[in-house]
């Protein structure tokens, strides 16, 4: 082989090279899977403080309300909703169901959940 032929390969590994990286990388994982427990339960969900009822684990079923740091369901939001739209009276408005805050604005929303992010709220990421 020239030299043009040993400069090509110098970046490539061999396949003794891939085998013994891919066998170092299935031993660790194998390392974690024995120090875990995967068969653990699932620590407890928080309750919606509204309905008192579970709140459920998928984040497109609960709403998180900046205003006063809880998450709510999106049950309690939908009812809060609907009896609002019933409502001939237009002095009543959208508010948070927990802490009857008026729903702010996008730019009131956002300084909101800046102001949560200051506080180190992890709910909020």
């Amino acid at each position: 082989m020239g030299k043009r032929g040993k400069k090509a390969r110098a970046g490539k590994l061999t396949r003794k090279e891939i085998d013994k990286r891919l066998d170092a990388l299935v031993e660790k994982l194998e390392e974690e899977l024995k120090s875990g427990n995967l068969f653990a339960p699932l620590p407890p969900t928080e309750d919606c403080p509204v309905c008192l009822l579970f709140l459920s684990r998928m984040p497109n079923e609960s709403v998180y309300h900046p205003c006063c740091g809880n998450f709510i369901c999106l049950a309690c939001v939908k009812e809060r909703d609907e009896f609002i739209e019933t409502q001939n009276d237009k002095s009543i408005c959208h508010t948070c169901p927990f802490c009857r805050e008026a729903k702010p604005s996008t730019e009131g929303a956002l300084r909101q959940l800046e102001a949560r992010i200051e506080q180190n709220d992890a709910n909020t990421l």
